[in-house]
């Protein structure tokens, strides 16, 4: 686990889609015009007809947008989270444990690749609410956020497998970047399996 203030970014991989695309108007091309002489030869309609083609039957690739579930007992929070996330990620806020933990089990099916917790909550405290959502949804990447002592908090982080902690009050700009870190190695770690 990285400190709060050691995380690194990288940038997004946008390779994946560009390869499929060029693979198929290769194979596309290579099945008119076996000789690549002859595409180069071909006349400007010829050359648009395959075009036309390529596009007509391509599936539109569709993107899902990452999903991050926050959970904190505080609306000032959630109200932050809402204008930080709102249009860039599929946003799931929940003020306890229990609701959260409900909604996994309620939709198995549904991906989360962000765990937001506020450690001390009524009921589940955040590190039994994450306890129990990492049962269903293994590898969720986490991040625990906690108002009480950096080393209390560290320490908790660490037993419970959280990928990252911050203390309330925290810079907002610290809290985007590591969320972004996370989503970024969520996606990664999804496309790898996709590609597997």
């Amino acid at each position: 686990m990285t400190s709060p203030q050691n995380g690194k970014s990288g940038p997004y991989d946008t390779t994946l889609p560009i390869r499929a695309f060029h693979s198929s108007l290769q194979e596309l091309l290579e099945s008119l015009w076996p000789n690549p002489l002859d595409w180069r030869s071909a006349s400007s309609p010829q050359r648009n007809c395959a075009i036309d083609h390529l596009f007509r039957n391509m599936q539109p690739t569709q993107v899902t947008p990452q999903t991050v579930m926050v959970v904190d007992d505080e609306p000032l929070v959630r109200n932050l989270f809402h204008d930080l996330l709102t249009g860039r990620c599929r946003l799931l806020q929940f003020v306890n444990g229990a609701d959260a933990i409900q909604w996994c089990v309620k939709n198995p099916a549904n991906p989360v690749d962000l765990v937001i917790c506020d450690f001390a909550m009524p009921g589940f405290n955040g590190a039994e609410t994450f306890q129990h959502i990492l049962r269903m949804r293994p590898g969720v990447k986490s991040i625990l956020m906690s108002g009480t002592i950096v080393e209390e908090v560290e320490r908790v982080a660490l037993e419970n497998r959280f990928d990252r902690w911050i203390i309330k009050p925290f810079p907002i700009s610290l809290l985007r970047q590591m969320i972004d870190e996370l989503l970024i190695a969520a996606k990664r770690k999804s496309d790898t399996k996709r590609l597997l």
